[in-house]
């Protein structure tokens, strides 16, 4: 069984973060902010059984984690930009650092901004962030060439 893409999940946080009013500009509450998107990258890391938390999740998840606390105050924007060509994460993790006036974030976003395309692409990966099936569910042959 097919299950939902882990970046709609990321888009439901940032809706509800949306709806409860954004997260406040104070050092506290953007920690917090980021802890929480964390947490729910964390967890749909864990739901799709994709193993260790390698050094490369974790630098998925601080990067993803950041740009979910950007979306969810920034009306035009949701997670489904990373799916964009892994060339143009660049501009769009640039171009959101130069918008963010939250230090923590801003720094974050600035940072994936000047990691190589092909390395970001490996951090998301990682997350299992584009993971579209449940690799230990039925579903798992779609896609798959039988003979």
């Amino acid at each position: 069984m097919a299950q939902l893409s882990n970046i709609k999940r990321y888009n439901d946080w940032v809706e509800k973060v949306r709806n409860t009013g954004g997260v406040h500009s104070d050092v506290a509450s953007v920690v917090e902010a980021h802890t929480s998107a964390s947490d729910v990258v964390w967890q749909a890391f864990e739901d799709t059984s994709l193993g260790k938390r390698t050094s490369f999740a974790r630098e998925g998840v601080k990067y993803i984690a950041a740009y979910m606390v950007h979306c969810a105050e920034t009306e035009d924007k949701d997670l489904w930009d990373l799916a964009i060509p892994n060339s143009n994460r660049q501009v769009l993790f640039e171009q959101a650092a130069k918008s963010e006036d939250r230090p923590l974030v801003k720094d974050i976003l600035a940072g994936a901004a000047e990691i190589a395309p092909s390395l970001m692409t490996s951090y998301l990966n990682c997350t299992g962030c584009f993971l579209q099936v449940n690799p230990n569910g039925s579903a798992k042959q779609v896609g798959t060439v039988r003979g």
